[in-house]
């Protein structure tokens, strides 16, 4: 461990309550590693119903994995209201774990969790943001992986617990994202052995890196539009969304 950096982040425990907070993708595949493992005493899951297709390739919805497994689900809870954060304080996770979940998770809900853990598809510091599969891909990398890092208001910003790579060149943005969901559920049984016995501590902490705004959003455009992409690699970043089509509209 790096000098300065904070020990261990919680005392060990015999089984471990478990908060996950995730979307349909990666959130299954964590699903499933949680369900396998014999550390976990109690599990819960947070989730958005979505409306539409999501994440853009076949995959069962959360809700519905969970109601299957007989987890109890909220696809509909606010963390930021009273109600969410009440349906976390009674639960008293020892673990509270996010997996590309969509919102930021406040301060009061962060502080009812032992120890708060977000898994984010980038090799942190590098590809911060809500789209980073998008990103690597269009940006011609090699190789991308999963980062365990603290759970902060700041995003994407906590200090790193454990990270874990794998090449990615010449795959599509699903076809990364996908390998990338199933590198974090195999890896997920570290992290909950980790917790279990107390030894779950900071490897490194973030001073630089890089931040990208959402892929299809107009800042986005903006950052693609400056140039300097191989178009191949913009073609693959956006399939299968948002779609070639967005190259045209956008004249990239």
């Amino acid at each position: 461990m790096e000098p300065g950096l904070p020990g261990p982040v919680v005392a060990g425990v015999s089984a471990v309550r478990v908060l996950l907070a995730a979307l349909t993708g990666m959130g299954n595949a964590v699903l499933e590693a949680l369900l396998l493992s014999p550390l976990v005493d109690a599990l819960a899951v947070v989730t958005r119903r979505e409306s539409g297709p999501f994440p853009y390739y076949p995959c069962r919805p959360l809700e519905d994995a969970c109601r299957d497994a007989g987890v109890a689900c909220r696809a509909d809870a606010d963390l930021d209201a009273p109600a969410g954060l009440e349906c976390v304080r009674s639960f008293a996770p020892d673990l509270l774990l996010t997996a590309t979940y969509h919102r930021i998770v406040p301060p009061a809900v962060l502080n009812c969790a032992g120890l708060a853990v977000n898994i984010h598809p980038s090799l942190l510091p590098r590809y911060k943001g809500p789209t980073p599969t998008n990103w690597a891909v269009a940006f011609g990398e090699a190789e991308s992986g999963v980062s365990f890092h603290i759970l902060s208001v700041q995003i994407d910003s906590g200090a790193l617990l454990m990270q874990y790579r794998t090449p990615i060149a010449c795959l599509t943005d699903g076809e990364v994202r996908r390998k990338l969901y199933a590198l974090a559920g195999r890896h997920t049984s570290d992290l909950l052995a980790a917790v279990a016995a107390g030894q779950c501590a900071p490897l490194q902490l973030f001073t630089a890196g890089s931040s990208h705004p959402r892929f299809a959003s107009e800042r986005g455009v903006g950052l693609l539009r400056k140039g300097g992409f191989v178009r191949e690699n913009l073609v693959r970043a956006v399939t299968p969304y948002p779609g070639t089509q967005f190259l045209e509209s956008n004249a990239l």
